[in-house]
């Protein structure tokens, strides 16, 4: 909800009466033109119209008189003012309260085209006004190349990214031109890049992880805030109420509909933490213990023993060494499938077994590239052995999946059967980041099948995309609405507002 200082009291009391009186001024700023700058042209204003949505780009349309061609975009008097990309449109509109006008900037942008229409009995110049008077939701980028490594470098935190966007390709600059809400603001750990994507939709991309939304706000500046309150719905807090004697019918809603989703998918970029994947049980390596004690013979050692340290005739110790560049869970490693030709495990004190006394046992040796193990065994007195022996531990791998998350509403897909939404943002580098975006996008979803679209008698300035207000339906019940989109429509001495929203239960 807009906070109207410093009359806000006293404009919420208005929009109870019939009785309005709507006032706007619309000025033409930095044209670098030899006249006014800014330029009021508000005595030549038929018409202005703004459209200000929860996720997209705002819009103005607005009316010139042009009685004597003063607003031609290439020969006019005023031709710098009205010329497209060039002069900064200023909108306010308000309320005379008191018998004093009050205004509010309602859209700061700039003019994408100027179409002069040349008729009788009135000619007129139609000026279409975008957000710095580009179309920066659909202005495809391809991102710098940062570094030798062709991605934002690591730890930039998302507002330093989306600075960075801006900057380079929109020609904003820090501070001026931002009013990012900092809390939030996160780091983003892993590497993010941008390919052949809208300027505006990458950059808002950055926040989703966040729970946050990007737009642009009344001064034309990039700005972030909350896309849904906190909690269910149903608990969503309202702005206020909009009384049953300001709604122009018809009033179309609440219309049941299908959904534009039941289930919703996310898929992000690569995980910004090593996972690992353990295997199952793998050779690491095979050796022999061979001792005929009465006869003083010995033949250990052997196929991947590298090393062997007797403690005497029957006590030995055997290194073995994994293949070059496997790698193993340390410390998991055992002995398996003694195979005996001679003698069983009755004939030893102690069986082959891995130890650890050695720090360097069962552990990947950097030095050799090989994970090494140690194996000792002793052999009764007076015994003849002969056995072969596996070692076998758990290989294991690093590596950073892509993040997938998902989320789903049961009672609809009931109802509705399996509608899939996808969700592409690759700065969800991990599952909580997946899963704040999956909830707030399955919530949005659900509530799609509920729509409302409420046309007031008057102007109400209070209202704001992304607002709870409680609708008084003349001739149903009430119901609440979150506002997606706001509709503002102002002629000489008439102002009317239209809200497209979704109805909460």
């Amino acid at each position: 909800m807009r906070n109207l200082a410093p009359v806000a009291a006293q404009y919420a009391t208005l929009m109870g009466h019939p009785v309005a009186r709507p006032c706007w001024r619309v000025r033409l700023a930095n044209h670098g033109g030899g006249f006014a700058d800014p330029l009021d042209v508000t005595s030549s204003v038929a018409s202005v119209e703004i459209r200000r949505p929860l996720r997209e780009g705002n819009r103005a349309t607005i009316v010139l008189r042009n009685r004597n061609g003063q607003f031609d975009p290439l020969s006019g008097t005023y031709a710098a003012a009205v010329r497209a990309q060039n002069a900064q449109v200023q909108v306010d509109f308000g309320e005379t309260i008191a018998g004093t006008a009050y205004y509010w900037r309602v859209f700061t942008g700039g003019i994408y085209s100027c179409t002069p229409t040349y008729e009788v009995p009135a000619s007129e110049v139609t000026l279409e006004c975008l957000d710095r008077g580009r179309d920066l939701w659909q202005y495809i980028i391809t991102s710098p190349m940062y570094e030798p490594t062709g991605v934002t470098p690591t730890y930039w935190t998302a507002h330093q990214i989306i600075r960075d966007l801006f900057e380079r390709f929109a020609g904003l600059s820090w501070p001026g031109d931002f009013n990012l809400d900092p809390v939030g603001d996160w780091t983003v750990l892993g590497a993010v890049q941008f390919q052949q994507e809208p300027l505006t939709p990458a950059a808002a991309k950055c926040l989703q992880p966040s729970g946050y939304r990007l737009f642009f706000d009344y001064d034309g500046d990039v700005s972030s805030a909350l896309l849904i309150p906190a909690g269910a719905p149903g608990g969503w807090a309202t702005a206020g109420t909009i009384l049953d004697n300001n709604i122009d019918l018809p009033l179309d809603g609440p219309i049941d509909q299908e959904p534009v989703a039941t289930r919703v998918r996310v898929t992000g970029g690569d995980c910004d933490h090593d996972l690992i994947v353990i295997g199952d049980h793998a050779l690491v390596g095979t050796s022999r213990f061979a001792v005929n004690l009465p006869a003083g013979e010995e033949h250990c050692g052997g196929g991947d023993c590298y090393y062997r340290v007797p403690v005497s005739a029957a006590h030995w110790h055997l290194w073995l060494q994994g293949p070059v560049g496997e790698v193993y869970r340390g410390l998991c490693s055992e002995v398996t499938n003694l195979r005996f030709g001679m003698g069983s495990l009755a004939n030893f004190v102690i069986a082959p077994r891995v130890i650890h006394v050695d720090p360097a046992s069962d552990q990947m040796h950097l030095g050799m590239g090989r994970h090494v193990v140690e194996v000792e065994m002793e052999a009764k007195p007076g015994t003849w052995i002969d056995c072969e022996f596996d070692v076998e531990g758990h290989k294991f791998e690093t590596y950073r999946p892509r993040i997938y998350c998902q989320d789903w509403d049961d009672t609809l897909i009931t109802r509705w059967g399996e509608l899939r939404g996808n969700v592409d943002c690759p700065t969800a580098l991990n599952w909580v980041h997946a899963n704040t975006i999956a909830h707030q996008e399955m919530t949005i979803a659900a509530l799609s099948g509920k729509v409302a679209i409420v046309n007031l008698k008057r102007l109400d300035l209070r209202v704001e995309p992304g607002d709870v207000w409680t609708i008084e339906n003349p001739q149903a019940a009430s119901f609440k609405v979150w506002v997606r989109a706001v509709h503002h429509a102002m002629v000489p001495n008439r102002g009317k507002t239209k809200l497209e929203g979704y109805v909460i239960a």
